[in-house]
């Protein structure tokens, strides 16, 4: 995907920046986007993503790199994805402190 294409989509106005260099979109719009994609179009996408995250992401917010990550991983290799979020919610479980979690 042309970098310009993700300048282009930040800058138009369906983006907002909650953070520095980061940025979010109203949950209706991107339901509406994604459902106009044709499958091979959202697997594109989800490749990118994760070329991204696997690459130079960074952010303050240290949970967003992996649940983007995940996301991204559920249209590639959805049986992967669902084996390491069941691992990972597995260790979870058995942390002690499980209020932090709500």
């Amino acid at each position: 995907m042309p970098c310009i294409t993700v300048s282009n989509l930040f800058l138009s106005g369906l983006c907002s920046e909650f953070d520095e260099e980061l940025y979010k979109m109203d949950s209706t719009v991107r339901k509406v986007l994604l459902s106009s994609l044709s499958q091979q179009r959202l697997r594109d996408l989800s490749e990118f993503l994760l070329r991204l995250v696997k690459g130079n992401f960074q952010s303050k917010i240290t949970e967003l790199k992996q649940a983007q990550y995940w996301t991204a991983l559920a249209y590639v290799e959805p049986g992967k994805a669902a084996k390491q979020l069941t691992r990972t919610l597995a260790q979870l479980l058995q942390q002690p402190n499980l209020t932090q979690w709500f």
